[in-house]
């Protein structure tokens, strides 16, 4: 038959009848110890558990049966022979165990003077449980590295406000993430809970956690979200590897120690934004400050730009990204780009004469940056590119920011009018995902204004509502031959130019004209005729270079206007005529 074990509780009981696997087993998980007495049923004696085990493999084919005994006549004695005679009495008798001996064996007694020393130090050992309602042992590191990673990830979630917090920070879950610590260090029970029900509840925890930052990334596939919540799903499963299934072994200890500690290095990097996670802490950085806007529209040129891909718009204003005078700023988390569009009224003679409009708006763009960043120089030669329906012209560029080289791109266009300049750069170098990504923003820019609804617009803002329709495209057409914006620039130059042919009329033209704006101004209240007459000898007295006379003179002209239109039909109606003949005059020369 196969060998069989009884075991020797240190309370005198014996085990039934077990296994040789089961012995080692027992032995493996430390409810037995080496030197636990056994009997070995095919030994016929007690020995150490670790010697029966050497001497009693396990074996994997059965016994041989047993054979028959062999039956010898025996010779009758004569009864006056010697040998009738009764044998010497036992000095001992065999001791049968109490859970009983096989029959027909003989079972040599434990020797209490022998092995007192022993079954001493047996008793006061504890007795291994086999019920499971009683608790496992739970590994002391499993229980620290437990501990160690509840107060990791609550401090890391508070530091970190704008990272994902795959514990939840709240006194509620942290309470419950202590109650369980303080079960599982209390091996005797606590709140009536045994320390294996706390181990059970602790790896269900840790089992939640890795499920709940799983759907934080279904919801939320951002890189950064996904980096951070695998390193949070690493430590839990490395500590869950260390409560479960006791006794722990090395291999396991090890693992779950290099998970915590490797886990907390990389999350810390993923909040400073150091290597290795530069690129998916800036790409979180772009994808929080996105705008909700798809398409940015330029109101006043028409110019549209409708954001293709992954393109986001960002904030003009953002402290991280410098951004003064931009109409808009454009970033590609992907490739880590961020494109600046810049518009600019440049009158024609500043760009000068020789090389096309956009060539020498380049020129003033690079010799203005260079001012404040010598480093900055072009790469190579400009090439043509487009830029929506206009033609426009690129610049590669590269200059050195904190000791880094960056490389980047100005390109301008001409809608004209306006001179347009798309300003890209990538933090992770100029590769030619970057360069096709801005190809795409390139092609999204459109118009939604043709240049005379533009041209109507600036006129009717600036000049008066006296002047002539003649009047009005006179001043709007001045306007957009000198590239002048609208506002303020271009009602100065409505100003001047009126100044200008006013001049070029004959005497008796002014001097009706001067009698039209004095019948004009004797409609406003007594007030506002004194302060039409003061406004008009300050913008005489300071010049046309004096700011203070110019500011006099614009709200002159605005009391003017006022005036204008209180005057009869005919006299409004022949002021047009005069203000319309020196805008002629002016303009003639145009």
């Amino acid at each position: 038959m196969s060998d069989t074990f009884k075991v020797l509780w240190p309370d005198g009981h014996e085990s039934p009848e077990v296994s040789v696997g089961t012995v080692s087993r027992w032995l493996q998980e430390g409810l037995i110890k080496d030197t636990t007495l056994v009997y070995a049923a095919t030994l016929n004696r007690w020995l150490p558990a670790s010697e029966a085990l050497q001497l009693c493999p396990e074996k994997n084919s059965p016994a041989p049966e047993p054979r028959p005994p062999v039956v010898t006549p025996i010779e009758t004695p004569s009864v006056t022979s010697p040998d009738l005679l009764p044998p010497e009495p036992l000095t001992q008798p065999p001791v049968v165990p109490s859970s009983g001996a096989v029959p027909g064996t003989l079972v040599p007694e434990v020797d209490a003077a022998s092995h007192g020393d022993q079954l001493d130090s047996l008793a006061s050992e504890s007795v291994p449980q086999i019920d499971d309602n009683e608790p496992f042992p739970t590994s002391r590191l499993g229980i620290w590295l437990y501990l160690a990673l509840v107060l990791f990830l609550a401090g890391f979630s508070m530091a970190w406000a704008g990272g994902d917090k795959a514990v939840p920070n709240s006194d509620k879950a942290l309470a419950i993430d202590f109650f369980f610590v303080i079960g599982l260090f209390r091996r005797k029970g606590f709140l009536r809970w045994n320390a294996n029900t706390w181990r059970g509840l602790a790896m269900f925890r840790l089992v939640g956690t890795v499920v709940f930052v799983g759907i934080q990334v279904l919801f939320h596939p951002t890189p950064i979200r996904l980096a951070a919540n695998v390193i949070v799903a690493v430590m839990c499963l490395g500590v869950l590897g260390t409560l479960a299934a006791p006794p722990l072994e090395s291999w396991r200890a090890a693992a779950g120690v290099s998970c915590c500690v490797f886990g907390a290095i990389c999350l810390v990097c993923v909040s400073q934004a150091a290597w290795p996670f530069q690129g998916l802490a800036i790409d979180a950085a772009i994808r929080a400050a996105a705008l909700p806007q798809s398409d940015f529209v330029d109101q006043e040129s028409g110019i549209k730009v409708h954001l293709p891909g992954d393109w986001v718009q960002l904030p003009t204003n953002s402290p991280w990204l410098p951004a003064k005078g931009a109409k808009a700023v454009f970033g590609h988390p992907g490739t880590q780009q961020f494109v600046l569009l810049f518009k600019e009224y440049v009158p024609a003679s500043t760009l000068g004469t020789g090389r096309s409009p956009v060539d020498r708006y380049l020129d003033l763009i690079l010799e203005n940056r260079h001012k404040t960043d010598p480093t900055l120089i072009e790469t190579g030669p400009r090439v043509s590119t487009q830029c929506g329906q206009w033609p426009a012209r690129e610049a590669r560029l590269a200059w050195s920011s904190k000791g880094s080289e960056v490389r980047g791109v100005s390109i301008a266009f001409d809608d004209g009018w306006a001179l347009w300049q798309l300003s890209g750069f990538s933090l992770a170098g100029w590769s030619p995902r970057a360069q096709v990504a801005l190809v795409e923003l390139q092609r999204s820019v459109s118009a939604t204004k043709t240049i005379d609804a533009r041209i109507a617009e600036i006129t009717q803002g600036i000049v008066p509502p006296v002047y002539s329709q003649r009047a009005l495209e006179l001043v709007g057409r001045c306007i957009f031959v000198n590239r002048l914006s609208g506002g303020g620039e271009a009602a100065k130059y409505a100003y001047d130019l009126s100044s200008r042919g006013f001049q070029l009329l004959s005497v008796s033209e002014r001097q009706e004209f001067q009698a039209i704006l004095a019948r004009a101004i004797q409609t406003l209240p007594p007030a506002q005729q004194g302060q039409a007459s003061r406004l008009e000898r300050s913008a005489k007295e300071g010049g046309p270079k004096d700011a203070a006379a110019r500011e006099a003179a614009n709200q002159w002209y605005k009391l003017v206007v006022e005036a204008c239109g209180k005057l009869p039909q005919r006299d409004r109606e022949r002021l047009q005529r005069l203000m319309e003949k020196a805008l002629v005059l002016a303009t003639s020369g145009s």
